[in-house]
């Protein structure tokens, strides 16, 4: 029998990589997005935006829950490698092939312009045929615990892209050049990943074994169709914004939704590395589960909820900085949706912890609640109060999603500790907001600082820093104060 220990270092070290590659992967598509809608303005922006949503909302045909069932089976099946990824791949092609075939159906009937077919078009064959193959590679990295060739993956492609990208909206290019270099990209990615995993884990060939894809999709359609209920809360108010309200509303929201959602890369790269051993531990030894998920959700919590705070008190600071006064309607939209990266970071625990120990089904009814709720509530706020009514809708439905998981972990693993690991986070962020109100100054760099120090003494008071973390938090306030104080000496 394996060892049931979770292996921390290996953890730390795959965290680690994934960490580094989703900061990187969020500093450069922060900055593309950014530009472009700086100097393309609020409808362009909006149609860019617009592109995604419709093929964002089919991609639960092509990836039908697959990285994560290719992760959890190899985990599991280490020998089988090939073979599984082999049925997955052209399996997979097969379903990317009818859900761009629903695309443009959908296409021609929701939009009469024929540029934005194009554009659509284009954004799917990048989104529904070339990244499934991409995120299929991910999970053989993920099933081996390797992660540490994502980043080598991604970067590559993300960072020749992004330039070439940003070159391309200084110069002036239309939005029809962005996405075909949104899709180059794409394919070299998927290239990539395909040839790392060709030449360092298992033979990359295609099979059609019937009975594994039967069995495949058994497994992992209730992962398809949380995806599909997740793409349709993601993106259905992006689609009936442009449907209602215009591109440049669409524009208006899409500034600060994509600043949120790209937070989500977070606690996705410390889950991802965490998930196989939840899979794992589940089939050899239980007991460790707990302390895993307990540590999990303590990170995260001390994460999200000074960031939720933060982007409240400085929303103003931080649009009128990325994007200029032209987007000064989107300061309380993205005031309201902070709270969703919140909600994200203390879900996600929940969320991968119920797929990992096949109790995938709670996560399809809390996902389809999440999903109708977030319908339901669209449909009734956007036509009455636009992008407002859009961030409100998110955050609600967002918040049954956390109270229906919650609810299913609680009944299925009674003795996991959760509420316990997290108010001390809530308290010490209350705290730092209150001081911040109080002593707010004008130098937003300032502030943000000050923040952050405020917060992480706070946490360090009330004992949400265990022993390890607090002899790491002294010693960085050591060499911060040592700092600060030698450069006082040297001015003065």
């Amino acid at each position: 029998m394996m060892n049931s220990y979770p292996d921390i270092k290996k953890i730390a070290t795959n965290a680690g990589s994934l960490f580094i590659n989703s900061i990187f992967r969020y500093l450069t598509s922060s900055i593309f997005v950014v530009i472009l809608a700086r100097y393309m303005g609020k409808t362009a922006f909006g149609k860019y935006s617009m592109a995604f949503a419709l093929p964002s909302m089919l991609l639960f045909i092509p990836r039908m829950g697959f990285q994560k069932f290719i992760t959890r089976e190899i985990a599991n099946q280490n020998a089988k490698g090939s073979y599984i990824l082999g049925n997955v791949l052209f399996l997979q092609f097969l379903l990317s092939i009818v859900a761009m075939l629903v695309l443009i159906g959908l296409s021609f009937l929701s939009y009469h312009d024929n540029s934005i077919r194009l554009l659509i078009f284009i954004a799917g064959i990048s989104s529904l045929i070339i990244s499934p193959i991409k995120n299929s590679s991910y999970g053989v990295f993920q099933g081996y615990e390797r992660m540490s060739w994502i980043p080598l993956c991604d970067s590559l492609a993300n960072s020749f892209v992004t330039i070439i990208s940003i070159i391309a909206v200084l110069i002036g290019r239309g939005l029809l050049t962005i996405l075909l270099l949104n899709l180059l990209g794409s394919i070299i990615s998927s290239s990539i990943s395909l040839a790392v995993v060709n030449y360092r884990f298992n033979t990359v060939k295609l099979y059609w074994d019937l009975k594994f894809w039967k069995r495949s999709i058994k497994i992992s359609g209730t992962f398809a169709l949380s995806d599909l209920f997740s793409s349709v809360f993601t993106y259905f108010d992006v689609y009936l914004l442009s449907q209602i309200k215009g591109n440049e509303v669409v524009g208006l929201y899409s500034a600060a939704s994509k600043l949120i959602l790209s937070l989500s890369i977070i606690p996705g790269a410390i889950m991802s590395a965490i998930f196989p051993n939840f899979a794992r531990m589940h089939f050899e030894n239980s007991i460790y589960i707990s302390k895993t998920f307990e540590k999990s959700v303590q990170y995260l919590a001390m994460i999200a909820f000074p960031f939720g705070v933060g982007i409240t008190l400085f929303a103003e600071e931080i649009i009128t900085l990325l994007y200029g006064e032209q987007y000064y309607p989107s300061i309380q939209i993205l005031r309201i949706l902070s709270w969703v990266s919140v909600i994200t970071f203390i879900n996600w625990p929940l969320y991968d912890l119920l797929d990992a120990t096949n109790r995938q089904n709670k996560n399809l009814i809390s996902c389809s609640l999440c999903s109708a709720s977030n319908v339901i509530f669209n449909l009734v706020l956007i036509p009455h109060y636009g992008a407002i009514g859009a961030a409100i809708a998110f955050v609600g439905a967002y918040t049954i999603f956390l109270c229906s998981n919650y609810c299913f972990v609680k009944c299925s693993f009674p003795m996991f500790p959760f509420w316990s690991k997290i108010y001390k986070s809530i308290l010490a962020s209350v705290i730092m907001a209150i001081i911040m109100i109080l002593f707010r100054v004008s130098s937003f760099y300032v502030n943000v600082i000050f923040a952050i120090f405020a917060y992480t003494t706070i946490l360090l008071l009330v004992g949400g820093f265990g022993e390890e973390e607090r002899v790491i938090v002294s010693k960085l306030y050591k060499y911060l104060f040592k700092y600060l104080f030698n450069i006082a000496k040297k001015r003065y």
